[in-house]
């Protein structure tokens, strides 16, 4: 296995869980960015229509208005982008201190199962449930004295 292949399942250690979060984020990111573009350009176009056709400036400069309220849009939804990109990422971030403690939690559990009772979990300082892994260990202790 390369190092790339390797990372990617450090960062992706339960895909179906981070990639269906990732795609929600993403796809209700990405309806909210071209609603909230599509209503800001209606907005500011009904106000620019008025200032610009009422405006004494020529037809060429009033064209040049309206293309930059264009692309003045188009660099609004552009940049909202990625952001949502860059949000997304961090969705990764978080899913994964969610993801890997559960995934070691569920390698742990399945270990007791195959008759290894003597199986503890250990979470990474940062990552989420060390109050679950510690309830568990405790279980596990007090299972084992009472065996």
């Amino acid at each position: 296995m390369t190092e790339k292949q390797r990372n990617l399942k450090n960062i992706l250690i339960n895909p179906s869980f981070q990639l269906k979060h990732a795609l929600w984020t993403l796809s209700t990111g990405l309806i909210l960015v071209g609603l909230y573009s599509f209503f800001v350009y209606k907005k500011i176009e009904e106000n620019y229509a008025i200032l610009v056709d009422a405006s004494p400036m020529d037809e060429e400069v009033k064209k040049q208005m309206w293309l930059e309220l264009d692309q003045f849009i188009l660099n609004l939804g552009l940049y909202s982008v990625i952001f949502l990109v860059l949000a997304c990422l961090l969705g990764f971030f978080l899913s994964h201190k969610v993801a890997g403690p559960l995934y070691k939690l569920k390698n742990s559990m399945d270990l007791i199962k195959e008759g290894k009772i003597e199986q503890r979990v250990q979470f990474r300082s940062g990552d989420e449930f060390q109050g679950v892994a510690t309830s568990f260990n405790e279980m596990m202790d007090s299972l084992n004295l009472k065996s």
